[in-house]
């Protein structure tokens, strides 16, 4: 569903099982944009240590040519987040890491649970009777009507900084 604010989700969700150079590349591609990753539990404890930096300080590996000169690093402004039932902290020390704090404010972990035996959801909606239901509706609804809303919201957005009604 969050995917979905801004297009269709196979092209805006990714798969966590990735090397931090691939990584780098989709956070580049994903440029001024929004990407979800997706289990961080497929991701070695390495690779999420060097990912959890590199994303948010929007900046791949420096890199040298043959010739010694530099190569131009990959750059990017990207809002993320990142599913899974581990958080950062687990998984490092799963791999005998020891989590640092700015990974932790980079990715943070936030509970799922709507606490009503739903999975993440609190309610359902009438004539839904799982929440394995409603979030395959939810991804049904997603994989069709995608991108409408985020026009909208960056029109509001703007229009906000504008009049600076967002102050008040």
């Amino acid at each position: 569903a969050a995917a979905s604010l801004q297009g269709p989700p196979n092209k805006m969700v990714r798969s966590c099982r990735s090397t931090a150079n691939a990584l780098e590349v989709i956070f580049a591609m994903h440029n001024h944009g929004y990407l979800c990753l997706d289990e961080i539990g497929e991701m070695t404890a390495r690779d999420l240590d060097q990912t959890t930096y590199m994303a948010s300080n929007g900046q791949g590996k420096n890199r040298m040519r043959d010739d010694t000169s530099l190569r131009r690093n990959r750059r990017w402004l990207c809002n993320f987040v990142c599913t899974g039932e581990k958080s950062v902290a687990e998984k490092l020390m799963e791999g005998g890491l020891s989590p640092m704090a700015g990974q932790d404010v980079r990715l943070p972990g936030l509970s799922a649970d709507g606490g009503a035996g739903l999975g993440i959801f609190s309610v359902l909606p009438e004539g839904i009777t799982s929440g394995h239901e409603l979030a395959g509706k939810i991804e049904e609804m997603s994989n069709t009507h995608y991108g409408h809303v985020f026009p909208a919201f960056i029109g509001y957005l703007l229009k906000s900084l504008a009049d600076k009604s967002f102050l008040t």
